[in-house]
């Protein structure tokens, strides 16, 4: 995913889907779309290992969902509307949902992604759009 756009001196900790301890001494900043292939790969192979971090309270993961332009990532951008921001642990459960279906949705039309996410997934359309784009 093409993170060149990302301007690093605006980015912080404060926004973002928290999940950890505000303590730990480490904090990880993730961007992810939940269409792109490499996102997933990087959450399926880190999956394990992140969340030893988290439950030790050694690290605090701050989730960035990315809303994209480019149309095969559009779908993602409609998952995100569907994650529980509030509450970390609930949003890693849902993102894992997300990536582990995503060959089943990521070629529906826009509207059949918000109709997969809301009827095969069980998940509620939740007010996340400010902050995908924070």
């Amino acid at each position: 995913m093409d993170i060149s756009v990302i301007d690093a001196t605006k980015t912080t900790t404060e926004k973002g889907i928290t999940y950890g301890s505000s303590d730990a001494p480490k904090k990880m900043i993730e961007f992810i779309n939940l269409a792109c292939p490499y996102c997933r790969q990087w959450f399926e192979e880190s999956h394990e290992l992140l969340e030893e971090a988290v439950q030790s309270g050694q690290l605090q993961r701050v989730i960035k969902l990315f809303d994209k332009e480019k149309e095969s990532l559009q779908r993602g951008n409609v998952m995100h509307r569907y994650i529980t921001i509030s509450d970390g642990q609930q949003a890693i459960k849902e993102i894992k949902q997300i990536f582990d279906t995503q060959d089943e949705w990521k070629h529906l039309s826009l509207q059949g992604v918000a109709d997969f996410a809301a009827d095969k997934l069980g998940l509620a359309e939740q007010k996340n759009e400010q902050l995908s784009q924070a």
